[in-house]
């Protein structure tokens, strides 16, 4: 048989009427019982509590069994990943595959490739208008009414003024494309033919056109 303990497990007090039978003692009162108790209970939840941050990495000890975070920063960073996660990604622009924050939910492009769609629309829509304004005979040739005004430096040939690029119809002072020799009139709608106007120039010209004009119209395509 293993020799019983002579000693207190806890405090090393010499142990009185040691038992010779049954389970043996191994404290010398309930003092130091409940010590032991403690310190065994104390280890063991110690031991059980003692987990991996999961964001972060680092062991801490928890103060309940729900706890998964270390402190409150890595619960927002949890929290923030979860919406994240959530979240529906949203489209990309189908043109360059850009982001379409800001864009409305049923957009399919980014807001430079819809003003780029914007405008070659409506130099689509203006090339039809000037084929149903052209005389038999006129020659239409598509060109980019942008290249124009590059051309003529963003001055009016009209009142020889300049025009802010960036002013939209229906301003007075936005640039329009002025026919020398009006459409009309048998006038081609070509670049040669062209010119940048203001609006309110445009309008005021008409289609009656002025000598100067004629002549540098009729020059250019003869």
């Amino acid at each position: 048989m293993p020799e019983r303990p002579s000693k207190c497990a806890e405090c090393d007090a010499e142990l009185t009427n040691r038992a010779t039978r049954g389970r043996p003692r191994l404290y010398c009162g309930d003092p130091c019982r409940r010590a032991a108790d403690l310190r065994r209970t104390n280890e063991r939840n110690t031991w059980r509590r003692r987990i991996k941050c999961t964001v972060c990495g680092v062991r801490y000890q928890a103060n309940s069994v729900s706890q998964l975070y270390c402190g409150k920063e890595c619960r927002y960073a949890a929290a923030a990943a979860q919406r994240r996660a959530n979240t529906p990604e949203r489209p990309r622009c189908r043109d360059c595959g850009g982001s379409m924050v800001g864009r409305p939910p049923m957009a399919f492009y980014c807001k430079p490739c819809s003003k780029a769609h914007e405008y070659a629309e409506q130099q689509r829509s203006k090339g039809h208008t000037h084929r149903r304004r052209m005389q038999p005979g006129a020659v239409f040739v598509e060109f980019d009414t942008r290249s124009v005004f590059m051309r003529d430096n963003w001055t009016c040939q009209i009142c020889d003024e300049k025009v802010d690029p960036e002013l939209r119809y229906p301003d007075p002072l936005s640039a329009s494309l002025d026919h020398i020799v009006p459409l009309s009139k048998s006038g081609d709608h070509s670049q040669d033919n062209s010119q940048l106007a203001h609006l309110v120039c445009n309008f005021r010209k008409g289609n009656r056109g002025q000598p100067a004009q004629a002549a540098r119209g009729e020059a250019q395509t003869g």
